[in-house]
């Protein structure tokens, strides 16, 4: 039986996967017309756009991979889904930061802001999914902490 984290990550991991997939495949094969739907202008070079949705659409696979693991045959572990959701969150608020920035300076349009809120929504929707693991202490750096604990570094 699954945990109720189990269930929420898995129907989060597989509508954000297809939404970053989507948007990725159509990032590189029309890039104009893809961030003309978005409502922000184009850039100079068009092969920017495609190496954003390139990257775009490779955080859209690693959505998908608790999926492939059953796929497979077997299943994603609550310790997966949980560093899933702890990386693709680090990164979400990277790259929101990093756009809410080159807006306020300037370098990008402001409409822009919304990848900012797309990306930072669904990265407080991971973390606030996170604190339903059951039974796991939640420190400030995930995962990696609990290995650096487990081997007696920290």
């Amino acid at each position: 039986m699954s945990t109720r984290f189990e269930r929420w990550a898995l129907r989060l991991c597989l509508v954000a996967g297809l939404c970053d997939v989507t948007t990725g495949i159509l990032l590189v094969t029309v890039p104009e017309r893809t961030l003309s739907g978005m409502g922000v202008p184009p850039v100079a070079e068009p092969v920017f756009t495609a190496f954003i949705g390139a990257f775009v659409g490779c955080i859209g696979f690693l959505y998908w991979h608790p999926w492939w693991a059953g796929a497979l045959g077997g299943k994603a572990s609550t310790h997966d889904l949980r560093s899933l959701l702890e990386l693709t969150a680090l990164c979400r608020l990277g790259v929101g930061l990093f756009v809410a920035i080159a807006v306020l300076s300037g370098k990008l349009d402001a409409s822009w802001s919304l990848v900012t809120a797309t990306d930072w929504t669904l990265a407080g929707a991971q973390i606030g999914l996170l604190r339903l693991v059951p039974g796991q202490p939640h420190l400030p750096t995930g995962s990696l902490a609990d290995i650096a604990l487990k081997r007696g570094e920290l």
